[in-house]
């Protein structure tokens, strides 16, 4: 059990420095419309490792 438990938290600790050192490209927005105010979040995926550049979108 112990082992099963170690291991579990080694998963979860290489994922949570992967993602602690990734570059994150996060574009929010905010509208306001009849009064009401949306906010969005975007997050695009893979996030990059923080030695990789972000590529080059063609927006079209």
């Amino acid at each position: 059990m112990k082992l099963m438990a170690s291991a579990g938290l080694a998963f979860d600790r290489v994922h949570l420095n992967y993602l602690a050192n990734a570059k994150l490209r996060i574009n929010r927005t905010e509208r306001e419309q009849g009064g009401k105010v949306t906010w969005r979040v975007e997050r695009q995926r893979p996030n990059l490792p923080a030695s990789e550049s972000e590529p080059v979108r063609n927006p079209f």
